[in-house]
């Protein structure tokens, strides 16, 4: 099955989402209703984003573990985090290694669209639940023109086949009847959807772009995989997709993203 690269990217990768993602990571922790004392497992940590929220949430009285299937995403987590409530753990979210009953909440902020198979990894965060805890997750939206850089991830897609499946992955989930619909297939229950929308401005193209081109992310890391007749035919069809006929300026996309909860 073709997947996407989990390891490369790393630096940049802050540059390139922070600010973004970290507008939708308050939406996430509301639903999954955590609280103080709680113990809490964020999978897909990333850089630590959403679990270093989830620390200041669940104070000195709860702890939080931070799990991501890339050490390097890891390494520049632990420079972030200073919390003693957060522990960092290589692990691969379709297989958990933890007993059953481990966690009162689990969170997978903007990450399980990139799993190879979601629902093994809904299943996971079901059998770790504590019986009454609850699961919370965030996706990007199935349109692409309401997405930043998975667009960016279908024209790449376009001149290089290898990717198209798993770039197609991204958007399998970016609907509520659908994403509703793996939830109770994984035995949850009381389930919740949201959807939320927030505007992310650029002053140019080149703003919006140029972590691209430097390679961050694993969009960044696709990206310079090309040849450079490639590239060049990437920049510009996403030029043409975000800008159309205007001149390069300042613009603005509208993020969607779509957040479920669940009970066990």
């Amino acid at each position: 099955m073709a997947q996407l690269s989990f390891s490369s990217g790393a630096t940049g990768y802050d540059q390139m989402f922070a600010r973004i993602t970290e507008l939708f990571i308050p939406a996430l922790v509301q639903a999954s209703r955590l609280a103080e004392h709680h113990c809490v497992l964020d999978v897909a940590t990333g850089t630590g984003a959403a679990a270093r929220v989830a620390a200041e949430v669940v104070g000195q009285s709860g702890h939080v573990v931070g799990g991501d299937i890339s050490i390097p995403m890891l390494r520049t987590a632990q420079q972030k985090i200073q919390q003693q409530v957060v522990s960092l753990v290589g692990l691969d979210g379709q297989a958990l290694p933890f007993r059953n009953d481990s966690f009162d909440k689990v969170i997978c902020q903007l990450g399980l669209m990139f799993f190879p198979d979601p629902l093994q990894g809904l299943r996971e965060f079901y059998r770790v639940l504590r019986t009454g805890g609850r699961a919370a997750v965030s996706v990007t939206s199935a349109n692409p023109e309401r997405t930043l850089y998975n667009r960016v991830s279908l024209a790449i897609a376009r001149h290089d086949p290898a990717k198209r499946e798993a770039v197609e992955r991204l958007f399998a989930l970016g609907n509520p009847d659908r994403l509703g619909t793996a939830f109770e297939r994984c035995g949850f229950r009381e389930i919740e959807l949201d959807t939320q929308v927030r505007r992310i401005a650029f002053e140019s193209f080149d703003d919006f772009f140029g972590p691209v081109e430097n390679g961050a992310g694993m969009t960044g890391s696709a990206y310079i995989g090309l040849a450079p007749d490639q590239r060049d035919m990437v920049r510009e069809e996403v030029f043409q997709d975000v800008l159309g006929s205007s001149s390069d300026g300042p613009f603005a996309i509208d993020m969607e993203v779509l957040i479920a909860s669940g009970r066990k």
